[in-house]
């Protein structure tokens, strides 16, 4: 036993507890833990020396051969760790190193769940394991003081006086300008303004209990320098009783909603993982219960749109220079599982920041520093989501943008599966009837395209410059252009200036004016840069401008990250400045927008996706058996995507030669068992036939090699027969609004090989299903 006396505080210290502290959850651990201590030793001397490492920390040789030295002469190594021991890899050598030691080891999992093999591994008496966990699992700076103050009763037999493990408030309004957490009635008065948009924003109580809440006060503060309201609320987002954590549906119904009806027009979310694959409270937990599409759940019930703000745990550096933008780690809970949730993903507002090495316990604290313009960014996009809630439908104007690659008047409204003009004029019926501002009707789907084709289009081989400039919808001059152009980041503007020249470039440019292809239905025509479309009362029907690849296809068979052509941006910005438009739609799979040069998720403000869509809701019907490209839709446009049923498909039957073949192979069959003295006849017969239909290619296969075993060669041409007969072909292109009904619906169940569902259509269709026809693999 030794006593000192500490040169700053004066305390006389005999002897003190050594703790190794290792964390994989360092951003709500670390720095509670720091202030604690520093707190401690104010109060009372030098009573512990703690080492804290994070499981980043430890992938590091020396440091890892450093703390594992510390460790061996501890009292206790405590392992915190947020995902279970496979969190951090160096778990079983670090422990077995310590199994050889005299320390004594604390490890649990951080995760709701705990983890068995983390217990068993554990050397504490269950008592100790108890109360550690309950400090632990509350956390916070009060909390940590305690918990090394019972560590050195416990260890060292000092007698401090401790507080017992306090629950934390779990969830709860914060704002900045409040020292304490507001009731709901009592922030509402204080800080909410009638009339005005309100945005909800949820983070984790962890960072609020940290302190790691720079980021959440940057996206407070922009939400409300931007005019709107906002209801910033940390929670835990699980429900659990014996925690006392009220979970996301309470905050939802409790402190988003009032009287059953939302008081927020939006929510930004920063949470990860997904909310609709756990329980709630109603749901019915049963297996194969799909929360997500119950009407019930909390979610739904909100009926606001959700904007997931990305978190990243990149650094800013590696952000910046990331092509693919976030980490593997970002994208599987931060991103993937969120969509399960059908929030739309955004942009990140924070990345990870480690500080130097703090000196009295050798760790890193980790901040969320926040990213200003993208902040700016996902809150100009909410606030333009929530405003839709506010804008009569008489008053709301749409852009609605056909797909139109290559740029040729026959090529106008292509989009896989989907029969676009048609789908388009549903869309607009369904928009009339809602009360949107509609001048006129057209008579069906082609009248539609009619209607655009009479207007400026982008298909520039038969007209003259100046007819082009009569038929555009509007135009943006020059210098509205420039001014534009020169909000850019000047990386940006270098890069198109290289690739297409000097602002506003030549690509559907006239007289220095850029025109807009386009329909308007309406009298608004604005500017002097042609502008293809048109415009019908609040409607505007446009073609997605061209890539450039046919205006320049050496340098982008060259270059795949070649810059859009100034007509490209022009255009976009018209929509949202000219036009004005409240949301855009996007009309199938797929356009250029998604595929556009930049980041591959997570995009900053110099990729051409985030430029050209910019702040504008965006709404994209997608086919609905292609999510890998829809998905790069929701991720690099935010758009909404509605999903639309693939074509009505039936099997394509045998027909012609092949079905004269399956009657042959009948006969064929029936005569080996009846008159064996017809097969000579009955097999050239057979093989003529084959070769009429040119099937002895398809086959690969020679006469010789044929009647050398003729049963063989039957059963490889039954085979195929049968296998192109069950071949599945679409029947026409499917009409957003029009499901396939009858008959239709019948041989769609069918071919989509529905259990149970197909078999029903067989039934009431008087036909036999694939599998008891011998025809299909199975339903």
């Amino acid at each position: 036993m030794f006593r000192y006396a500490n040169e700053i505080t004066g305390w006389i210290i005999t002897k003190k507890v050594k703790i190794a502290y290792v964390t994989t959850q360092e951003a709500s651990d670390v720095f509670p833990l720091i202030s604690a201590l520093k707190e401690l030793i104010r109060q009372h001397g030098e009573v512990a020396e703690v080492a804290v490492r994070s499981g980043e920390d430890l992938k590091d040789v020396d440091q890892w051969e450093e703390f594992e030295h510390f460790a061996r002469s501890c009292h206790i190594a405590i392992f915190n760790l947020h995902g279970g021991k496979k969190s951090l890899s160096s778990f079983d050598e670090l422990v077995q190193s310590l199994q050889d030691s005299s320390v004594s080891i604390y490890a649990q999992s951080a995760s709701n769940e705990p983890e068995i093999e983390l217990m068993k591994l554990s050397t504490v008496d269950d008592a100790i394991y108890r109360k550690v966990s309950q400090y632990l699992d509350y956390g916070g700076r009060k909390n940590f003081y305690s918990l090394i103050l019972y560590l050195a009763n416990y260890f060292i037999g000092s007698n401090y006086e401790f507080s017992e493990p306090a629950r934390p408030i779990w969830e709860g309004i914060y704002h900045p300008d409040f020292d304490h957490v507001p009731t709901l009635k009592e922030y509402l008065q204080s800080k909410c303004v009638a009339g005005r948009p309100t945005v909800g924003l949820w983070f984790y109580q962890s960072l609020w209990q940290a302190g790691n809440t720079l980021f959440i006060d940057r996206l407070i503060e922009e939400i409300e320098r931007q005019g709107a309201n906002v209801i910033p609320v940390f929670l835990h987002a699980a429900k659990d009783v014996e925690r006392g954590t009220k979970g996301a549906e309470w905050v939802v119904e409790n402190l988003f909603m009032k009287d059953g009806r939302p008081i927020i027009d939006v929510l930004i979310s920063t949470l990860m993982f997904s909310l609709s694959i756990k329980p709630w409270e109603g749901s019915d937990t049963g297996e194969g219960q799909e929360v997500a599409r119950s009407e019930e759940w909390f979610i739904k019930r909100l009926n606001v749109p959700v904007l997931k703000a990305i978190v990243t745990y990149n650094t800013l550096a590696d952000w910046n220079e990331s092509l693919q933008g976030c980490s593997p780690m970002d994208i599987s809970m931060g991103i993937a599982m969120p969509e399960f949730d059908g929030m739309l993903i955004t942009v990140p507002v924070a990345a990870r920041e480690r500080t130097d090495i703090d000196p009295l316990t050798g760790a890193r604290v980790i901040r969320f520093e926040p990213l200003p313009e993208r902040t700016n960014k996902i809150v100009r996009l909410s606030l333009n989501w929530a405003k839709l809630r506010h804008i009569p439908n008489s008053q709301k104007k749409v852009a609605i943008i056909f797909h139109n690659y290559p740029p040729r008047d026959d090529r106008i409204g292509t989009a896989f599966g989907l029969d676009s003009p048609v789908s388009v004029l549903n869309i607009m019926k369904a928009m009339d009837d809602a009360g949107y501002t509609i001048e006129r009707m057209p008579e069906n789907g082609q009248a539609l395209i009619e209607d655009v084709k009479s207007r400026l289009t982008l298909d520039r081989r038969w007209r003259s410059p100046e007819e082009l400039a009569k038929r555009a919808i509007d135009s943006v001059t020059e210098g509205d252009y420039k001014d534009w152009f020169e909000q850019l980041p000047v990386a940006v503007q270098e890069k198109m200036t290289s690739a297409w020249g000097e602002a506003p470039g030549k690509l559907f440019v006239h007289k220095k004016n850029l025109i807009i292809p386009g329909v308007i239905n309406g009298n608004i025509f604005i500017g002097l840069q042609p502008i293809p479309g048109v415009i019908n009362g609040n409607i505007f029907i446009g073609l997605q401008p061209p890539r450039g690849f046919l205006e320049d296809p050496a340098a982008i068979y060259h270059s795949p990250d070649h810059p859009i052509p100034h007509h490209y941006y022009a255009y976009y910005r018209w929509i949202r400045d000219v036009f004005r438009a409240d949301l855009v739609m996007h009309i199938g799979k797929h356009g250029s927008l998604e595929w556009l040069p930049g980041k591959s998720v997570g995009l900053s403000d110099s990729c051409f996706p985030d430029i050209a869509i910019s702040d504008l809701p965006n709404i994209y019907p997608y086919i609905i058996n292609n999510p890998g490209e829809g998905t790069q839709a929701k991720r690099r446009s935010y758009c909404c995507i509605i999903d639309h049923l693939v074509p009505v498909m039936h099997n394509a039957d045998a027909y012609d030669e092949m079905a004269e073949l399956e009657v042959m192979l009948a006969d064929y069959y029936q005569a080996a068992s009846e008159d064996p003295s017809k097969l000579p006849t009955q097999k050239k017969m057979i093989w003529d036939k084959v070769c009429e239909a040119k099937l002895d290619h398809d086959l690969e296969i020679e006469e010789e090699e044929a009647f050398s075993d003729f049963d063989k060669f039957l059963e490889k041409l039954h085979e195929y027969l049968h296998e192109m007969a069950d071949t599945q072909i679409r029947d026409g292109l499917h009409i957003l609004g029009e499901p396939p009904e009858g008959s239709r619906l019948d041989e769609f169940l069918v071919a989509l090989r529905v259990p149970g569902c197909a078999h029903q259509a067989c039934q009431r269709s008087g036909t036999l299903s694939p599998a008891v026809s011998g025809r299909g693999h199975g339903l």
